[in-house]
């Protein structure tokens, strides 16, 4: 199914049930640019990312942790005249 994403915004909730049972493309100015689907549809397939789903980018595959930020260590400025 193929809906604008103003149609997406003004039936969110509908089409997010109906999500469950068939991948929806979402288009802007007639290009397709996202696609909302189940965990199911997608689990251990590509295919509805295009192959860009990476350990790294995904929220939903956690194989590897996040990279974590470093603290900085908490040392005073020091203010000399």
């Amino acid at each position: 199914m193929r809906i604008s994403s103003a149609e997406f915004l003004k039936n969110f909730e509908t089409l997010l049930d109906r999500a469950l049972s068939e991948p929806i493309t979402i288009t802007r100015n007639g290009r397709d640019r996202l696609v909302v689907a189940s965990i199911e549809d997608t689990s251990g397939s590509s295919a509805a990312t295009g192959g860009r789903c990476g350990s790294r980018t995904s929220p939903l595959n956690r194989s590897r942790p996040w990279p974590r930020r470093r603290s900085r260590p908490n040392t005073p400025i020091s203010m000399t005249s």
